[in-house]
């Protein structure tokens, strides 16, 4: 399930009035057809994890069992004991009162869990986010929009190039009002989100029409762009993850969703989430997820960096006959002194840490120095201005430029050659990664080494 695809989540967040009233409906029709009690009889044993779910909906669910969805419900079901089961319904208007709180007099309900609602949807008792993903531009790396690696570059084309582009779209989606703000209009090729052919799936956007040429562009919600995206071989494509922006929100929390009353269910549910984070994780990655975090930045693994653009940033070395510039010779030399005994000598990673090449390669220097300041403490200098209400993006940026703080490891803590050098460290890293530098000491392009 997704926010704008299939019938449930027209417009979400937009369409609150209506997802209220229709949550009012459903409450009232429940309460009557259970004799005026809201809630499932509460039992200690389960016999089965029953899992709600659309038939034909990849790369959420299906059938077959092949959507992200069905892995994370075979991995919750294992853990609980528990057969797991389906009841499948298209997701259309009115799937939450056909599935998870369908019941006939007499009979139980027909399933006990949805596993993919937007955090707070209120016609189910949504569980905590177990992650957020956003809408992503989809094209062909050949062409046009080669260059293009955000939704600001995708806009700032020459209008001569974006009169001519196809754009599709599904109808009342954020990309909508995107393409409006931006006067694109007459380049959109809207797509109905509600489809009475139980055989049309989401995918078809990318899949058949972009993959056909019959557009020249997709703006989709972000796991089915990921998905479909790497599915299509010819022409290869790149999805683009977009930010929101004053007035228009692509990024979205996915959470689970239970019945009104049944809160040790939830818990259970809530419990499990915790627990298999990694696993939920490593799965969604699996699927080409772009996934991200609060402050809107790309995180996955090393596998999706091919797929996902990323913004590009200058590089921050320079390497020429394998002399480096000064930053970093620096960073190699510090590296060497203090980090090499647990990443190697060369970063490649031991048994104790990781191969850093492998994980700095497509990480962007803003991302290498938040991991950091996760891990570091952060000293500021006297009278330097950061305060507790500056952004953790800004303050990022400060240090990057060397206008305030420093960073100390907890470890090196009176050392004044490792923290307040972790740039000559990254420059370092990335020359490595990026196989600028080979293994050993670096020659020096620079004299007068400070």
């Amino acid at each position: 399930m997704a926010p704008a695809v299939r019938g449930i989540f027209l417009e979400f967040p937009l369409r609150k009035c209506i997802h209220f009233l229709l949550a009012l409906m459903t409450a009232v029709i429940g309460y009557v057809s259970t004799g005026g009690s809201m809630a499932q009889e509460q039992t200690n044993e389960r016999a089965s994890f029953r899992v709600c779910q659309d038939p034909n909906n990849l790369p959420f669910s299906n059938t077959g069992g092949e959507g992200y969805e069905n892995k994370i419900a075979e991995l919750f079901a294992k853990e609980l004991g528990l057969k797991l089961e389906y009841y499948s319904f298209p997701q259309r208007m009115a799937f939450i009162r056909n599935t998870l709180r369908y019941k006939l007099p007499g009979e139980n309900y027909r399933c006990d869990i949805v596993l993919g609602v937007p955090a707070g949807f209120d016609q189910v008792s949504a569980t905590k986010p177990y992650y957020r993903s956003t809408y992503a531009l989809v094209f062909p790396r050949k062409g046009p929009l080669a260059d293009v690696r955000s939704g600001d570059q995708f806009a700032a084309l020459p209008p001569a190039v974006l009169r001519k582009l196809r754009i599709g779209l599904f109808d009342r989606s954020p990309a909508s009002e995107w393409l409006a703000r931006r006067g694109l209009v007459e380049q959109g090729v809207p797509y109905r989100i509600l489809n009475a052919n139980p055989d049309q799936y989401p995918g078809e956007i990318i899949e058949k029409d972009l993959a056909e040429g019959k557009i020249d562009v997709a703006v989709v919600w972000g796991p089915i762009a990921g998905f479909f995206a790497r599915r299509v071989k010819t022409p290869e494509l790149v999805v683009v993850p977009l930010k929101s922006e004053p007035g228009v929100k692509f990024d979205f929390e996915m959470a689970m969703g239970v019945r009104y009353g049944e809160k040790p269910w939830k818990d259970e549910i809530e419990k499990l989430l915790i627990k298999k984070q990694s696993e939920i994780r490593a799965i969604l990655a699996s699927y080409n997820v772009p996934m991200i975090d609060e402050n809107g930045r790309l995180i996955g693994s090393a596998d999706q960096a091919e797929l996902f653009a990323r913004p590009t940033e200058a590089v921050p070395y320079r390497v020429v006959d394998g002399k480096a510039d000064n930053s970093t010779f620096l960073g190699w030399r510090i590296f060497h002194s203090s980090c090499a005994g647990c990443h190697g000598t060369d970063a490649t990673g031991t048994g104790v840490a990781p191969d850093l090449t492998k994980r700095v390669k497509d990480m962007p220097r803003s991302s290498f120095i938040a991991t950091i300041l996760q891990r570091y403490n952060v000293v500021i200098r006297e009278g330097d201005a950061a305060s507790e209400s500056a952004s953790r993006e800004a303050f990022i940026e400060q240090i990057l430029q060397g206008k305030a703080g420093r960073i100390a490891m907890p470890v090196w803590e009176g050392d004044p050659n490792v923290a307040p050098n972790v740039n000559d460290i990254y420059a370092y890293l990335r020359a490595r990664a990026d196989g600028a530098l080979g293994t050993g000491r670096p020659g020096l392009l620079e004299s007068g080494f400070r």
